[in-house]
């Protein structure tokens, strides 16, 4: 959805996202300090790399929580053309989204080693209601007037992707 020109937003997140991933990625495989197949979240428990990985999921969470405003607040100011229903909705799917990034602070400030089960809950909270929130909006803003396809595809590939990250989880727990 163009927000008077703030489209970019949405890519230029993703982009922070992917540069500070790759980065405590790669600085946890340089110091040997977990092999190279791990869980993102392992990068988060040694120095230097907990750094970007905190720095990177708390500014990304912060990044995503005004996003998420803004976008209530533009259907909010253009109700007439989303339909009566669609800022009450827009309420449920902010308070998903605002849990979804209360989980990604969570996950970012409780390390595996320390706190492994409180670490667990954080991540299927960011993961299923990020996913349900990005569902929902890709939705019900597929045919709206001023958004376009191309998000509500991306939000749809970007929630399978977080809905089976959460099942591969599961299953790693599990084995």
């Amino acid at each position: 959805m163009e927000f008077g020109g703030l489209g970019f937003v949405p890519f230029f997140l993703a982009l922070w996202c992917t540069v500070w991933l790759s980065a405590s990625y790669t600085l946890t495989i340089t110091y040997s300090h977990a092999p190279p197949l791990m869980f993102i979240s392992e990068a988060g428990n040694y120095y230097p790399e907990k750094i970007p990985f905190k720095i990177g999921f708390i500014g990304m969470s912060i990044a995503t929580l005004g996003l998420m405003f803004l976008q209530y607040k533009f259907i909010q100011l253009h109700a007439e053309a989303f339909g009566a229903h669609q800022p009450k909705i827009q309420k449920v799917l902010l308070a998903l989204g605002w849990l979804s990034c209360g989980g990604i602070v969570i996950l970012a400030v409780c390390e595996t080693g320390f706190y492994p089960l409180t670490h667990r809950i954080a991540a299927f909270t960011a993961f299923i209601f990020g996913s349900i929130y990005n569902l929902w909006q890709a939705i019900i803003l597929y045919k709206a007037p001023g958004c376009g396809r191309a998000i509500c595809h991306i939000r749809t590939v970007s929630c399978v992707m977080a809905l089976i990250c959460v099942v591969i989880c599961i299953l790693s727990y599990k084995i």
